[in-house]
């Protein structure tokens, strides 16, 4: 699921989201969806924060083979 909106809308909306599945949020510092991530899990999500946001997911995606293109940015 891409969601590419503002993270405070997303904190307001969560609680509509699937429970039943997986979700890894990345900004472009992790600062804003490691507090997302806290609050999802909280109320019972599986969710999970890149550390070091969009950088941390670009390093990630390289160290893994994958397109960095398809998570959105290139660093």
């Amino acid at each position: 699921m891409d969601e590419r909106r503002d993270e405070w809308e997303l904190l307001r909306d969560f609680k509509r989201l699937d429970r039943d599945r997986t979700y890894i949020l990345y900004c472009a510092h992790g600062i804003r969806t490691a507090y997302l991530a806290e609050q999802m899990q909280r109320a019972g999500f599986e969710a999970y924060s890149f550390r070091g946001g969009l950088h941390g997911v670009m390093q990630y995606a390289r160290e893994h083979g994958l397109d960095p293109h398809a998570f959105g940015g290139v660093r």
